[in-house]
């Protein structure tokens, strides 16, 4: 891509989230890469943050985006083994960052680690869980509301802290939407009272 890219990332243990700003050039509009690019060698969720979409991507996937307004502004956020993507704050451009994000780990689950600014009494938090909406628990601090879009399969966490202004969310798919529920046998039919067999009641 010709277009002028701005980036830096978020590294958060194992796990790292990339943010990519395109201008468009007199050239044109279109901004194109691929994950390994970045350096990120497993597969992805690429979240348009202006405009609350996005997409899963393999690394070498090519990404073509158009730049619609002044400005493009990805966050490239990493699936784990729980298939889940946390892509932040939903207030930060910089979703990630460390000052709010303290931890973030995926082990089949996301753990997510908040710290709030004194005062603060609420964050959100978004990121994407295939087909279903995710478990969501709060080892500390508390869930004030939760949202899930089937369409999209991207969830929005409102969490308020604990007494120490930090919250903790465990974050899973649920094992029941991943196991097909068994198709049982209809209960045989039960005769109708005072109606015999072969018979009809005039």
């Amino acid at each position: 891509s010709s277009d002028l890219v701005a980036s830096t990332y978020s590294d958060v243990g194992a796990l790292k989230a990339y943010y990519l700003f395109a201008y468009p050039q007199s050239t044109g509009n279109q901004f194109s890469f691929k994950v390994s690019d970045l350096g990120w060698n497993a597969s992805a969720y690429v979240y348009d943050y202006f405009n609350n979409i996005g997409r899963v991507v393999q690394p070498t996937d090519m990404i073509n985006q158009t730049i619609t307004g002044s400005t493009l502004y990805l966050v490239v956020a990493p699936i784990g083994p729980s298939g889940i993507a946390v892509i932040g704050d939903s207030g930060h451009y910089v979703t990630l960052g460390k000052k709010r994000i303290t931890a973030l780990t995926d082990d089949g689950a996301m753990h997510v680690s908040i710290a709030f600014a004194p005062g603060e009494t609420a964050r959100t938090v978004i990121g994407y869980a295939p087909n279903v909406a995710p478990l969501v628990t709060a080892a500390n601090g508390s869930i004030w509301s939760q949202s899930y879009d089937d369409g999209s399969g991207l969830f929005s966490i409102v969490v308020q802290p604990g007494s120490d202004g930090t919250a903790s969310l465990h974050i899973a798919q649920p094992t029941t939407a991943l196991t097909p529920r068994p198709i049982e046998p209809p209960a045989p039919s039960k005769p109708v009272p005072g109606k015999a067999a072969g018979t009809n009641r005039q």
